[in-house]
C-alpha cells in the first residue's frame, strides 16, 4: 500500500482529522504552539510576527483559510491572503468568509481552532490584554476563529503602525528640531522614509511620481530651508543647494550617496 505523500504530516491527511488516533492528536497539539518571539501587538514586531504565521501556516496547511475572497458569493474568485493584503481585507469579508465553514464538521474549522490557539499562545500577556477586550470581533455563534483573530491582531498593530507614521511625519514637518532629536543620523531617517507609502510620498514629492528618492531630497530641501545647513543633513543632501567644498569632501556623504537608489527604489 502506497503511504500517503506529503511534504509536511498535516498535509499528508486529507479530509477531517480524527483527534482521538494519536497521529492526529499529535498534529494539533504540535500546530497550536506558540511562534517566537512573542508578540505583543505594537508595530515594530508584525512583520516578523506575520512572516512566522506564514511559516506555521505552510507547514500545517492553514494557507486556504487565510486566502479571503472579495465576495463570499463567488468564493474561488479574486482571492486575498490576509497575511500580505490585510490592508485590502476589512473584517466584515473576513467574518462573511469564515462563516462558511467555522461552524461545520470541516477541515476549515478544524484548521482555524489550531490557528486560533497558536495565535493567542503566541501574544504577550500586555498584547492578549489588548485584544481579548475585542473578543466579540473574532467570535462567531460562540466559537472563535483564528482566522477572524489574526485580522483584530493585524488591526491593532497597523493602527499603531499608522500612529507611528503620522508621529514621524509631523516630526518631518518641523525637520529641523527632528534632525536634531536623531542627531542629524542621515542613515536613521533613511530606515524611517522607508515606512512612507507611495500616496504619501507622492504627495510630500514635486514631481507627484511617488519616487523615493524624490521624496528623500523634497524632505531634505525643507529641512534645508528650515536652517539647519551647518548639519551633514542640510546642504549636503539637498539637490537644489551646491555643497560647500569641506561638505563635498566628506567621508560619510561619498559612502551614503552611491547606496540612496538602492534604499529609495522608484515603486
Amino acid at each position: 500500500m502506497a503511504a500517503n505523500f506529503g511534504l509536511t504530516p498535516s498535509a499528508a491527511h486529507d479530509g477531517v482529522l480524527d483527534y482521538t488516533t494519536v497521529a492526529h492528536a499529535k498534529i494539533y497539539s504540535e500546530a497550536i504552539k506558540p511562534v517566537e518571539p512573542a508578540f505583543d501587538c505594537t508595530a515594530g514586531g508584525l512583520k516578523v510576527f506575520l512572516s512566522r504565521i506564514a511559516d506555521k501556516a505552510t507547514g500545517y496547511g492553514w494557507t486556504a483559510i487565510l486566502e479571503v475572497p472579495q465576495d463570499v458569493a463567488h468564493p474561488d474568485d479574486d482571492l486575498m491572503n490576509i497575511l500580505t493584503e490585510y490592508g485590502r481585507i476589512s473584517i466584515q469579508q473576513v467574518r462573511d468568509h469564515v462563516e462558511t465553514y467555522l461552524t461545520n464538521e470541516s477541515r476549515a474549522a478544524q484548521e482555524s481552532m489550531q490557528l486560533y490557539m497558536c495565535l493567542k499562545a503566541s501574544l504577550t500577556k500586555e498584547g492578549e490584554a489588548t485584544i481579548m477586550l475585542q473578543a466579540d470581533s473574532f467570535t462567531v455563534d460562540n466559537v472563535q476563529s483564528g482566522v477572524l483573530l489574526l485580522k483584530v491582531i493585524i488591526n491593532e498593530s497597523y493602527i499603531d503602525t499608522n500612529a507611528t507614521t503620522r508621529t514621524i511625519r509631523d516630526n518631518l514637518a518641523a525637520l529641523d528640531i527632528y534632525m536634531v532629536a536623531i542627531e542629524s543620523d542621515i542613515t536613521a531617517l533613511c530606515l524611517i522614509m522607508q515606512q512612507f507609502t507611495p500616496e504619501e510620498r507622492i504627495a510630500n514629492s514635486k514631481t507627484g511620481c511617488g519616487c523615493g528618492m524624490e521624496f528623500f531630497f523634497c524632505t531634505c530641501q525643507r529641512g534645508h530651508q528650515n536652517g539647519i545647513r551647518k548639519s551633514l543633513f542640510g546642504a549636503i543632501w539637498c539637490r537644489d543647494s551646491k555643497p560647500t567644498q569641506s561638505e563635498s569632501s566628506d567621508p560619510t556623504r561619498n559612502m551614503l550617496w552611491p547606496t540612496l537608489p538602492t534604499i529609495f527604489c522608484c515603486k
